[in-house]
Order: C-alpha cells, then sequence, then structure tokens
C-alpha cells in the first residue's frame, strides 16, 4: 500500500501540470477549507529536494494559487453577503458581530488578514468577513499579496526540508515536512487566542 502511494505521488508530481494542480489545490483550499493544501505543498516540497518538481515554480503556483483563492472567497463574500449586511437592522446580534468585525479589521486588518493565512479555517472566514463588511478592495489585496508571498515559501520550504533530512525516503521526508508544520500552526493558533484574550475586556 505505501509503495502504491508512493508511486502515485511520484507521478504526480513528476507530472508536467503538478504547478497548475498546486495553483488549483491552494485556491480551492482558500475557498473549501476541506480541501488539505497544506498538506499536498510539504509532499511537493519534499519531493522537490530531489530536484522535480522545480522549486521555485512550486513556491509561485501555491503562492499564485493562495492570493486567487483569497480574492474569489473575498468576492463571495461581498457579492453574497454584502447586501444582506447592508439591509440587516442595527441592533440585531449578527449585524452586531458583523459590525464588530469591521471595525476590527479597519483597526487591524493588515495584521489579521495576513496572520489568518497561516491557520487553515480561520483564512477562510476572514475573507469572507472581509468581503462581507466592504473591507477596501486594493487594502485587502495588498495584505494578501504579502500573506501569500510569505506563507507559500514557508509550506514548500517545510516540505524541501524534510526530503532534504531523509532523500532517501520519502515517506520520512513528507512526515518530518507535516510534523514541522502543525507545530508552527499550533504555535500561531496559541499566539492568536491569547491575544484575543488580552484584548477582551475582563
Amino acid at each position: 500500500m505505501a509503495a502504491d502511494l508512493l508511486d502515485l505521488a511520484r507521478s504526480l508530481v513528476s507530472s508536467p501540470w503538478i504547478h497548475l494542480i498546486l495553483f488549483a489545490i491552494t485556491a480551492l483550499d482558500a475557498v473549501l477549507p476541506l480541501v488539505p493544501s497544506e498538506s499536498v505543498v510539504i509532499v511537493v516540497g519534499a519531493y522537490a529536494a530531489g530536484g522535480r518538481p522545480n522549486l521555485v515554480l512550486a513556491v509561485i503556483a501555491t503562492a499564485l494559487g493562495a492570493l486567487g483563492g483569497d480574492y474569489a472567497s473575498y468576492w463571495i463574500g461581498r457579492g453574497l453577503g454584502g447586501r444582506a449586511y447592508r439591509r440587516m437592522r442595527p441592533g440585531t446580534r449578527r449585524r452586531a458581530a458583523l459590525d464588530r468585525a469591521a471595525a476590527e479589521l479597519d483597526r487591524r486588518g493588515g495584521a489579521i488578514l495576513i496572520l489568518s493565512r497561516y491557520v487553515p479555517g480561520l483564512r477562510n472566514v476572514t475573507t469572507l468577513a472581509a468581503g462581507v463588511v466592504g473591507y477596501p478592495q486594493g487594502r485587502f489585496l495588498f495584505f494578501k499579496a504579502i500573506a501569500a508571498a510569505t506563507s507559500a515559501p514557508i509550506g514548500i520550504l517545510l516540505g524541501y526540508l524534510g526530503g532534504v533530512a531523509a532523500q532517501d525516503h520519502p515517506l520520512i521526508g513528507m512526515a518530518i515536512g507535516l510534523g514541522l508544520a502543525i507545530v508552527i500552526s499550533v504555535v500561531i493558533e496559541r499566539l492568536h487566542a491569547r491575544s484575543a484574550r488580552a484584548k477582551t475586556p475582563e
């Protein structure tokens, strides 16, 4: 079974379509959080340690996919939720929650939009919310471009480092990369939770 999975992984990462596949999976994950783009990115990075696929092209494809998916999610929120938000009566619970989200994005939008890219699930919520409350499109793209340009190399390089550490054992290399990614995700989530608690009034 493991040998079959390795053969399948090798055939996929050696395919001339791998960068398009990487772009599509990363973009889809920004809209539908059920798609495990982090795992795919790390696997590709682990195999890039052996020379294929191309490391730089993999980073570019991942970054463009992340930015494109986030932008699509933003416009879904803006198109489907924006009109509903504007029609909500002030004072309702849902309107109050979205007003708080709008105020928070206005104060700390850059940090929220960049850091949320590193937390699966949270990035989907923040991009949709940014669209719903009408966060300025230019600022959204600016911060999300920074997020994509920083998160893509990290994901690919985590896999790459695992692949280099265990070049003759791809499964071990992937496991190392995934382990590092999990540790980083947990640290970021805990820092985010601690920051949220610190800002909550007693």
